[in-house]
């Protein structure tokens, strides 16, 4: 039985370690390149997210209309960001209407929403993708009444990044 020369066995070998390093290496940062976009994307909507906090603890004494014009307001000049606000299994108070947050993914986000413990998701419209972050805020100091925010970003640049280095 011919098994080959030395020298194309070992060629061979090497090439199939290189093989599977250059792939490892492009599935690695593929993975690691997703993951970034997806921290970019929660501290730009967690930075969002603060303003509506400081809004509502600096305006605990206010009239509730103040605060919902300060929310509005707020909401208004937001560039990437859109936001909506709820009260929780209650009626809508402010809404961004440049993006259309879909009732179903919105639903099922706060539904595994857990007080301090906001969530990441994501959702398409078509050829659009956006990402969306999702969490409960007390209104009140005893955090018996709680509002519901999801704030999202378009996230199309991402894919159109990963296109250029992919080509």
């Amino acid at each position: 039985m011919n098994q080959g020369s030395i020298t194309t066995r070992l060629t061979a070998s090497f090439a199939a370690i290189l093989i599977l390093g250059l792939l490892s290496l492009g599935v690695y940062f593929y993975v690691a390149t997703d993951l970034h976009f997806k921290e970019i994307d929660r501290a730009t909507l967690e930075e969002a997210v603060k303003r509506v906090e400081y809004i509502l603890s600096a305006g605990s004494n206010e009239h509730p209309e103040t605060i919902r014009a300060k929310l509005g307001n707020l909401i208004a000049r937001q560039d990437s960001v859109s936001i909506r606000i709820a009260m929780q299994g209650g009626p809508l108070l402010v809404e961004d209407t440049s993006i259309a947050f879909p009732v179903d993914a919105t639903r099922a986000a706060m539904e595994r929403v857990r007080f301090n413990e906001p969530v990441l998701y994501a959702w398409s419209e078509g050829a659009r993708r956006f990402r969306g972050l999702a969490l409960l805020l007390p209104v009140t100091g005893d955090g018996t009444t709680l509002l519901e925010v999801n704030a999202a970003i378009r996230i199309d640049h991402h894919e159109a990044f990963m296109d250029v280095v992919l080509r």
